[in-house]
């Protein structure tokens, strides 16, 4: 733009009282005459170059001044805001989400919680790219012990210490386990196989507990029942309850010598909470202790 003069009065110029700029409407680096001045004067118009780019949500103020058109403030592209991996399938269903500009609309398998028990196989509880609504419980079983696994043998992570037996329903004793009742009444001690006599100056009782025996004919035993007295190898087992010996029968033993015994008691309805069995040897026509090498391994009824 070229410099303004103005000639004189005389001349017939232009009078700048008759303008209407001031010198903030005169491009800096320009001079004009303005209204309110006698000699042209320097405008204060800045020359803007203003740019640049956007996100969504911000703002640029534009500044006063000149702008030639050849600048400009550019919005980033919604795609270059919205990076992502997600698909359809990893959003939960209904839900929506911007993703490389796309609105996705999600399509997530769900599934709801529930209990579930451990068992011999693996059980995929909740299968891949499920959402859960509920809490998954995997139940646990407070029987789950070392006492209570073989011994040696490893169940969900735990090894087993139990070097019992487990009975069946005519087992009174079996290989270190008694039934419910039955149990070591006196002078003996239960091992992981079996009941041993522990004293030579007092019987060898084991209590058999009350159950109905209507059922069975016999009582049976299995051991190796040692006299002390070993010139006559005679004993005796004897069956008592709270009014005496109801059962009894006279055996033949040997030193260490494992053998089945086998007493009548088809004629029993019952034995009662009282009731219990009694080792004895017979020696000079009477009773007298039994060997303390004396083990019992099982009892049982038939």
């Amino acid at each position: 733009m070229s410099n303004i003069y103005f000639a004189g009065s005389g001349g017939g110029g232009v009078d700048p009282d008759d303008c209407t700029a001031t010198p903030a409407q005169v491009l800096e680096g320009h001079t004009a005459g303005v209204n309110g001045y006698d000699d042209p004067v320097e405008g204060t118009m800045p020359y803007q170059k203003q740019e640049g780019t956007l996100n969504c949500g911000q703002s640029s103020i534009i500044l006063p001044g000149y702008h030639d058109g050849t600048r400009s403030i550019t919005a980033n592209s919604l795609a270059s805001q919205t990076p992502g991996t997600a698909s359809a399938a990893n959003i939960y269903p209904g839900k929506t989400a911007w993703v490389n500009g796309n609105k996705v609309t999600g399509t997530m398998a769900t599934q709801g919680g529930g209990t579930y028990t451990a068992g011999t196989a693996d059980k995929t509880v909740v299968p891949a790219n499920r959402f859960v609504t509920g809490n998954v419980v995997v139940k646990g079983d407070a029987n789950l012990t070392a006492g209570n696994i073989k011994k040696g043998v490893k169940i969900m992570g735990i090894t087993g210490t139990w070097e019992g037996w487990v009975l069946t329903s005519t087992d009174l004793f079996y290989n270190g386990v008694f039934a419910p009742g039955a149990g070591c009444r006196s002078s003996c001690i239960l091992t992981n196989s079996w009941i041993y006599h522990n004293s030579s100056a007092s019987l060898m009782q084991i209590t058999l507990g009350a159950r109905d025996v209507r059922s069975y004919s016999h009582l049976h035993i299995y051991g190796a029942i040692t006299p002390y007295n070993s010139v006559k190898k005679q004993s005796t087992i004897d069956l008592y309850n709270y009014s005496g010996v109801f059962s009894s029968i006279v055996i033949s033993t040997e030193q260490n010598k494992w053998k089945q015994y086998d007493i009548d008691i088809s004629q029993l309805i019952y034995f009662n909470n009282d009731c219990y069995m009694k080792l004895s040897d017979i020696s000079k026509g009477e009773y007298s202790d039994i060997s303390v090498h004396t083990k019992i391994s099982h009892i049982w009824l038939s």
